[in-house]
């Protein structure tokens, strides 16, 4: 079965301006070799609090629903839908899951960079969505 072709029209409006760097984390994150899956998994883990005290876990708990929420009110209806469904459409299985919601978290983040700022949206909340994803594959590169 073909991966299915999609324009370049198609991918902008669904990611909006940042397309490109959206679709590049996608497609990044479906050849990562079992090193990197490892490597995301555990800066995941770290990022989400799995090896601290209680406190700080759910301090970092707290900022990963604010983040997602907040990132998400500043998103139109399809362009929210067309981001969600682009990572959780596929079959994951462990640690892939995490991965998935890694990459659905940077892509979050990438859609919503210009708008860092509004809305309660803080650059807090947009360093907490991709600081697995950088820990481990880089800073993430923005054209213009």
């Amino acid at each position: 079965m073909g991966a299915e072709q999609v324009s370049a029209e198609e991918l902008e409006h669904a990611y909006g301006s940042r397309w490109q760097e959206a679709s590049s984390v996608i497609r990044r994150s479906h050849v990562l070799s079992q090193r990197r899956i490892f490597e995301l998994d555990s800066a995941w883990h770290v990022s989400r609090g799995t090896y601290v005290d209680s406190v700080e876990r759910t301090r970092r708990k707290i900022m990963g629903h604010t983040a997602y929420k907040m990132a998400g009110t500043v998103l139109s209806g399809p362009v929210w839908y067309a981001m969600t469904t682009a990572v959780q459409d596929e079959k994951w299985i462990e640690p892939q899951t995490t991965i998935r919601d890694i990459v659905r978290d940077v892509v979050l983040a990438i859609v919503t960079k210009d708008l860092v700022g509004q809305h309660g949206y803080r650059q807090e909340h947009y360093d907490f969505l991709v600081w697995p994803w950088e820990q481990v594959m880089g800073r993430i590169e923005y054209l213009a």
